[in-house]
């Protein structure tokens, strides 16, 4: 798989991706979300899906 194919040559992700990078559940990071919890996400695009930026991801485990 090309780094573009790929979920971490963007540089954000999802929150199945995200979830999954975390070793978390999607469930997990909806309700951090919820709650205003757990690490920053931002809407993206018209239909505003909620991403995660891979190196926010990175600092908010360390």
């Amino acid at each position: 798989m090309s780094p573009r194919a790929s979920p971490l040559g963007r540089g954000f992700l999802n929150v199945r991706e995200a979830a999954e990078y975390l070793g978390l559940s999607s469930c997990t990071l909806y309700v951090w979300r919820h709650r205003r919890q757990g690490p920053p996400s931002f809407r993206m695009g018209r239909s505003g899906r909620v991403m995660y930026r891979i190196e926010t991801l990175d600092e908010w485990i360390r």
